[in-house]
């Protein structure tokens, strides 16, 4: 159900926590719609959200920001979405900058490497394109945070399945929903298998509200779909670059699950 469904079969709320969806809505609009309209989030998690709220006042900015932020992020609610139903995927793909995977991989101390030198490792490996290599180094470790948005190819459930988004890294990641849009050549590709100790969810409200920074290009996937839909850019697309067969306005298919490792790529990393 979504909230405003919700909010009409609880009324003894439905004012205040409006007010603060309103207060939200000032600085993320996207974000704030879709927790009005999600379909897909459980009456259960509703009721967390407007208790959370209840608790803040509905103008003060940050607290709701926060109520809102630490809703997303308790144990498990921001995989709770509906199952996908992806028709012979084999492959994902997740888009990440540069900056991001860098930190992600200098967090883990791998091998004692400096943070900054990750860079430079990333970009070499790209170059060579040596999967086993890849694997060897950062195959015990995560290389997604929380929760890892991915991608696919309906047109091409056994391909590339990042075949489908644009060639150059700016209309690729302003394609996926990208808020910054990295610098030419600074958009990493990851491909890997999913299996099925992390089964892949549609993305809901919640799972927006998780990220980090907030996920607000995103809008809720309809009641009984197959999979969610990312929302690019508004200051993008130029139609010249939208995805063969992606339906207006040029958003591409997408999915959540758990972080995988560097042992579950099944391509070598790729810069755009």
């Amino acid at each position: 159900m979504t909230l405003n469904e919700y909010l009409k079969a609880h009324s003894q709320s439905s004012t205040h926590v409006l007010h603060c969806i309103q207060t939200l809505a000032r600085a993320y609009p996207d974000l704030a719609r879709a927790l009005q309209t999600d379909p897909n989030v459980k009456k259960a998690d509703w009721a967390a959200l407007c208790g959370a709220l209840c608790k803040v006042g509905p103008v003060d900015p940050d607290a709701v920001q926060d109520a809102v932020r630490e809703w997303g992020r308790a144990p498990g609610r921001a995989l709770s979405g509906p199952p996908a139903r992806l028709k012979g995927a084999a492959k994902l793909a997740s888009c990440v900058s540069l900056d991001e995977l860098s930190e992600r991989l200098g967090s883990a101390n791998i091998g004692k490497r400096p943070r900054g030198k990750w860079q430079g490792w990333i970009r070499a490996q790209a170059r060579r394109a040596d999967l086993r290599a890849q694997q060897r180094t950062i195959g015990a470790r995560a290389v997604g945070r929380f929760v890892m948005w991915a991608t696919f190819d309906p047109n091409a459930p056994r391909g590339d399945p990042a075949g489908h988004l644009p060639s150059t890294g700016d209309n690729a990641a302003a394609c996926v929903g990208f808020e910054e849009v990295p610098e030419p050549g600074a958009l990493c590709i990851l491909k890997y298998k999913v299996g099925a100790s992390r089964p892949l969810r549609l993305p809901t409200a919640a799972t927006a509200a998780a990220a980090d920074p907030w996920n607000s290009l995103w809008r809720p996937a309809g009641r009984g779909a197959a999979y969610g839909m990312a929302l690019p850019r508004r200051d993008w697309p130029d139609p010249s670059t939208a995805p063969a067969g992606c339906a207006k306005p040029y958003g591409v298919p997408e999915v959540v699950h758990e972080p995988v490792t560097g042992a579950d790529l099944c391509d070598p990393i790729e810069l755009r």
